[in-house]
């Protein structure tokens, strides 16, 4: 990742939710805090030329924010939206070398060892958090990615609100990933603000 840009708060998409709100609450987000960044995230059917509306949209606000676009799992999207970042299973990663963010997704000691093997510059470690009914893993994991790669971004994922925000950052994480907590909010810029503690 750039040396200038500390990102703190990813805000990952979904397509329950319309393309109009997740721009409305990217925006109102990346107004509220420094290095605000977006995960585009949609396995709905829809094709990589539907999508880059939305992508250039995200790419637009990502760049104000002096933040990251990372695209999930679709390789040539993410490259035709000019995105920083690449996110997929670790073994998804090898063709994605020409990007500076490379994330995975972590749910156990052997997905980090494979994200580390295949040049991840970052981990999405989940679920922190109860959440959709998986077992949570509590910040104890993010102690242990950390300890494990410290040469990795750790981004925390999973049930965090603002509360466990901070106990994520104390736990070592670099920034934390939210859905819900952003997307469902009245007040998305106010939340940003709370999910990021001053010292992120």
């Amino acid at each position: 990742m750039d040396g200038e840009r500390r990102v703190a708060l990813i805000l990952v998409t979904d397509p329950r939710w319309d393309d109009d709100r997740i721009v409305a609450v990217a925006r109102a987000a990346a107004a509220s805090v420094p290095g605000f960044s977006v995960q585009l995230r949609d396995r709905s059917g829809r094709t990589d030329e539907e999508l880059m509306p939305l992508a250039s949209s995200l790419r637009e606000i990502t760049t104000r924010a002096n933040g990251l676009l990372v695209v999930n799992r679709r390789l040539a999207l993410a490259r035709r939206a000019l995105a920083d970042g690449f996110h997929a299973p670790a073994a998804d990663l090898d063709p994605a070398r020409d990007f500076s963010w490379r994330s995975a997704p972590v749910h156990d000691d052997e997905e980090l060892l494979a994200a580390r093997e295949h040049g991840a510059t970052a981990v999405f470690v989940s679920p922190i958090f109860s959440t959709s009914g998986k077992t949570p893993r509590g910040t104890a994991a993010l102690r242990t990615a950390r300890a494990a790669a410290p040469n990795l971004e750790i981004v925390a994922l999973g049930g965090i609100d603002s509360n466990g925000a901070k106990a994520c950052f104390e736990a070592g994480a670099n920034a934390v990933a939210v859905m819900r907590a952003l997307l469902d909010a009245e007040s998305p810029g106010e939340v940003a603000k709370c999910l990021v503690p001053s010292r992120a």
